[in-house]
């Protein structure tokens, strides 16, 4: 028997690497299947599915993918949704996948999972946590419940824009709303926040209003730009995403309908008559910049570890009901490995021979593979794995016999790719400024002539792949997108990115600079500097002595009088700010600085200087008594 596994081993590496992949690193301990089953399924995504025994007989089948490296594909969470009640629909893994196929007809799905666990009830078909497709943020928090005084809090996965994957249970959606106008290629050309929503919009402003329960009235000289049938729209979280079906200055508005009024010249500039618009927040908290995320309730891999069972984050989380995590069940499973691959399929179980695994199971499934972060989706019933295989999607296995409607699910899909690749990296990110990297990749055929960076909307030529933008938004997202003007086999040809990148600047602590301008021998001055770096001042000092004068930023002229010759007096200054994570202080280092002395020269001339005088004023008088 080990020498039959021994020659399949074998087998299968071979079949890996003439496929130019890199087989699964695995321990001695390792699930070792006597079946494996691999398909490759293009974009160097392979799908496996096997027979083995680990916590006894399974069935597990999974798909391996490096959504980091191979730039065609990409991980997005997608949802049936449901446009008068505001919900999703439930549907199989299958209908879902092919719903984002008929939505996005330009792309295939490779591969998918169900997703985000939800309630079994009818009067509620959205998922427990966060929801966010592509930048549109359906709901943002994380669903968490407590038993006596212990919570159970689930967790969130974010994908980002290069492919990597982070989890955080620290997820919200943003107080702010924000909107994305996109140009007809569905890339997010302009971004702003509002500054209303709901409420009347003043001078250079610009706001949203949701036509809710009730209609609404709208009068704007200025124009009002109407959207009259969003492709989806939640008045609770104040989304909506359409496009502008007229421009009027008289309105009353249907419900689920959404208006944009603007007194920005610069976002009035892009609204127009046929111009698709989004009305979101964002994602706030430990995975602000994340474009996708779907919830997971269960995290079995962390770090590398596979913790004890209980309440998140001490331990590996999931329900209340603990029993759903500590006995074998079908599970819906992903993992990372450091190298940023991604394992994504189920376990099959409750029927003979195939039977399921533990939380901890999961953990030590993925982790024998290689895996550093592991994440539960919802299993039992749910657990669904589907592909496409010699170009046909199909189901390819469930957790159970049946197949069960979800909520939403987490698909592997092609992506479109730019016809050079640039790697753009965000760099030395300030409170102002940022430096943007690339490393262009054309092929033999194609020469670059010119990259520009739109960054905001303005164009910037980046000079040797590098440019510092330096007049960025202050600790505010900022969009940047790519121009690219190259020849190909002698023909003039441009094109745009087709993502978008947000770059969030950041608050950085406060800095006082301190110059001596003049000292005397009874006075000092000097010119004291505050940068705010972006953080808010609450207040500053700056401390002379027993002294203390306010400080403002920008530049302070001080003068301290009065002292005493020749003595040495210390200075300082404190800072008390707030950044992105709260109060905090500032102090510039303590420093000492000497009065002038008086000179003693000085001082004798003038003493022999006023005897002289006082002689000088006596003979003065005997001479002129004289004379008298």
């Amino acid at each position: 028997m080990q020498k039959t596994l021994k020659i399949f081993s074998i087998i299968v590496l071979s079949g890996l690497l003439l496929l130019g992949i890199t087989p699964l690193k695995v321990n001695s301990a390792s699930y070792n299947p006597t079946n494996d089953k691999t398909t490759d399924l293009g974009h160097n995504v392979v799908m496996h599915e096997t027979i083995g025994t680990f916590q006894g007989s399974q069935y597990i089948n999974y798909v391996v993918f490096n959504p980091v490296t191979t730039k065609s594909i990409k991980l997005i969470p997608w949802a049936v949704l449901n446009q008068e009640t505001q919900t999703n629909i439930r549907s199989s893994v299958l209908n879902i996948a092919k719903d984002y196929e008929a939505k996005n007809p330009g792309s295939k799905v490779i591969a998918g999972i169900n997703a985000d666990f939800f309630p079994f009830v009818q009067t509620n078909e959205n998922p427990f946590s966060a929801q966010v497709i592509d930048g549109n943020l359906h709901q943002g928090g994380v669903f968490t419940i407590n038993q006596g005084s212990t919570y159970y809090p689930a967790n969130v996965l974010g994908i980002y824009d290069d492919g990597t994957l982070k989890s955080s249970h620290n997820v919200y959606a943003s107080n702010a709303t924000f909107l994305d106008i996109f140009d007809e290629r569905g890339t997010v050309i302009y971004s702003t926040q509002l500054s209303t929503v709901n409420s009347t919009v003043g001078s250079g402003q610009t706001g949203a209003f949701f036509g809710t329960m009730y209609t609404k009235q709208l009068n704007e000289q200025e124009g009002i730009y109407y959207v009259q049938s969003p492709s989806y729209v939640r008045d609770d979280n104040k989304f909506a995403r359409g496009v502008i079906s007229s421009v009027v200055n008289q309105l009353t508005m249907a419900k689920r309908t959404v208006a944009i009024v603007t007194k920005d010249a610069k976002v009035k500039s892009y609204l127009k008559e046929g111009v698709e618009i989004r009305v979101t927040k964002r994602l706030a908290g430990e995975l602000e910049g994340a474009v996708s995320a779907i919830g997971f309730y269960g995290h079995p891999l962390q770090n590398g570890v596979v913790p004890s069972y209980g309440a998140y984050p001490n331990g590996l989380g999931g329900p209340r009901e603990q029993s759903v995590v500590t006995s074998a069940n079908p599970r819906t499973m992903l993992g990372v490995k450091e190298d940023d691959t991604v394992i994504m399929g189920i376990v099959e179980g409750r029927a003979t021979g195939k039977t399921g695994l533990t939380g901890q199971g999961v953990g030590e499934f993925l982790k024998q593979f290689g895996c550093i972060e592991g994440f539960n989706f919802d299993g039992g019933g749910s657990s669904t794995l589907v592909a496409r295989v010699n170009g046909t999607l199909k189901q390819v296995a469930t957790g159970t016999d049946g197949t069960r409607a979800v909520v939403n699910a987490l698909l592997l899909v092609e992506q479109e790719t730019d016809p050079i690749e640039l790697n753009p990296v965000i760099s030395e990110i300030k409170h102002n400024s940022f430096k943007i990297t690339v490393d262009p990749k054309p092929n033999g055929n194609q020469q670059i002539q010119k990259i520009e960076a739109v960054v905001n909307d303005e164009f910037y030529t980046i000079e040797n792949n590098t440019i510092v933008i330096e007049d960025a938004k202050v600790t505010s997202s900022n969009t940047v997108r790519f121009k690219v003007t190259y020849t190909e086999n002698g023909t003039s040809k441009s094109f745009s990115t087709l993502k978008t990148i947000t770059v969030k600047t950041v608050a950085l602590p406060p800095e006082v600079s301190v110059e001596v301008r003049e000292i005397t021998t009874s006075s000092v001055s000097f010119n004291v500097t505050l940068n705010t770096n972006g953080s808010t001042i609450i207040e500053a000092y700056f401390v002379f002595g027993d002294n203390h004068r306010v400080i403002i930023p920008g530049q302070n002229i001080l003068t301290f009088q009065n002292l005493k010759s020749g003595n040495t007096y210390k200075y300082s200054s404190i800072v008390n700010y707030n950044d992105e994570t709260g109060s905090k202080y500032y102090t510039f280092p303590e420093t000492s600085v000497q009065v002038k002395k008086a000179s003693g020269c000085g001082s004798n001339a003038m003493y022999i200087y006023s005897a002289l005088s006082t002689v000088a004023i006596a003979l003065f008088l005997v001479r002129r008594k004289k004379n008298q």
